[in-house]
């Protein structure tokens, strides 16, 4: 029986990463678009931009990296209304 079971779900693999895969590209839209607003604004460089989207293309390390952009969202909005 789990013999069985191995051939159904071996083939499985791919689909269901790349459905993971499609699913994580759609909720970090939003943070990387934050990212490119923090960049044009000059409040992040480019190496944190390029460092931050990359996290956002991790499994669970771009869930962490949200948290800790949320963390540091006050002192971004204290930096942007110095800049302005």
């Amino acid at each position: 029986m789990v013999f069985h079971i191995a051939i159904i779900i071996w083939p499985m693999i791919p689909f269901i990463i790349a459905y993971t895969y499609l699913t994580l590209l759609g909720t970090s839209t939003f943070v990387i678009a934050k990212l490119f607003s923090l960049r044009k604004s000059k409040i992040i460089t480019t190496k944190q931009f390029v460092l931050h989207c990359i996290l956002q293309l991790i499994f669970t390390v771009d869930v962490i990296d949200a948290i800790y952009l949320a963390t540091k969202q006050k002192k971004f909005k204290s930096l942007l209304v110095l800049k302005q």
